[in-house]
């Protein structure tokens, strides 16, 4: 997550709160909007989203492509959940979150996490899960040459990350050979 800046701090307070999730639902980014995104607020007990349907974005200077599925903005959550795609040799830059923790589970590919300036990554394979506690520097790369990596992400306190995400570039749903590679 948060892929645009080195640092992410947390959203000042001010207007009505995402259920403790550090953004405000009266200034959601414009693009929910003008991708027929809006949700019909906080007051569904669950909701659905299908794969097929997500929409992916890319952060400035980033090829990867994140697909939100649940966020503050349309679901009032406290977290963000998206899938997140690297291109082969792809990466997350080295970033930090001061309040977040981030969970990664590895959907297929092989993922290199690495921590604060140890240059020797921890690899995770397909079904293997990493956490990554606030106040750690880390980057995901993936060391494929030829497999797209794909990976859950949950951002818990959400920060700005899904605010970045919204911002960012659209491109377009989830390829179809995304989706047909995710829910084989």
């Amino acid at each position: 997550g948060g892929r645009g800046a080195n640092r992410l701090v947390r959203g000042a307070a001010g207007g009505s709160m995402a259920a403790g999730g550090g953004e405000e639902v009266a200034s959601a980014p414009e693009q929910i909007t003008l991708k027929g995104q809006d949700t019909p607020g906080c007051l569904l007990s669950s909701r659905l989203r299908r794969t097929a349907e997500l929409l992916t974005f890319r952060l400035p200077n980033n090829d990867n492509r994140i697909a939100p599925i649940f966020d503050p903005f349309r679901d009032c959550t406290p977290f963000t959940c998206s899938i997140e795609i690297l291109e082969p040799l792809g990466r997350i830059p080295k970033h930090v979150h001061d309040e977040s923790y981030e969970l990664f589970v590895v959907l297929s590919g092989s993922a290199d996490l690495f921590l604060n300036d140890s240059g020797d990554p921890t690899t995770a394979a397909e079904g293997d899960t990493m956490l990554v506690r606030p106040g750690n520097f880390h980057s995901i790369a993936n060391s494929s040459r030829s497999e797209r990596l794909f990976m859950l992400s949950i951002i818990l306190p959400n920060e700005q990350f899904a605010r970045q995400v919204w911002e960012g570039t659209y491109s377009g749903k989830l390829e179809e050979t995304d989706v047909s590679h995710l829910v084989e």
